[in-house]
């Protein structure tokens, strides 16, 4: 059984999908478990399931989200096999996701600099 997603975790996901869909989209899609208190990832060939911790703040769950799905669902998936999402400008690596002063942000794991706040490297 597939519920609405509620407000506390769609606020995490959507700007996680936006940032880690660059530089093409893969085909997912995500369903949320009331009951079971758990979020899938529904990929055409595989599901990928996250259970969340914490709600608050909500710049943890933000960086707690961006964190799984940037190492549990885009390198396994055939659309992003291989790709760093997102990328680390300059660099051949992935961007990290930390809050840094409350906020969630992407930095670069090498220098610690920022590369922009969580949801906003798409535009």
């Amino acid at each position: 059984m597939h519920d609405p997603l509620p407000d506390w975790l769609r606020e995490a996901v959507e700007p996680a999908l936006a940032d880690l869909q660059l530089p093409t989209p893969i085909d997912l899609r995500v369903a949320w478990d009331a009951r079971e208190q758990m979020l899938s990832v529904i990929e055409p060939d595989r599901v990928t399931s996250y259970t969340p911790l914490l709600r608050e703040p909500a710049s943890e769950l933000l960086v707690d989200l961006a964190g799984w799905l940037q190492e549990q669902v885009f390198p396994e998936s055939e659309g992003a096999w291989g790709e760093a999402r997102p990328a680390c400008p300059g660099h051949a690596h992935m961007a990290d996701p930390e809050v840094l002063d409350g906020a969630a942000w992407w930095i670069c794991p090498v220098d610690g600099r920022r590369i922009g706040r969580i949801g906003t490297l798409a535009g």
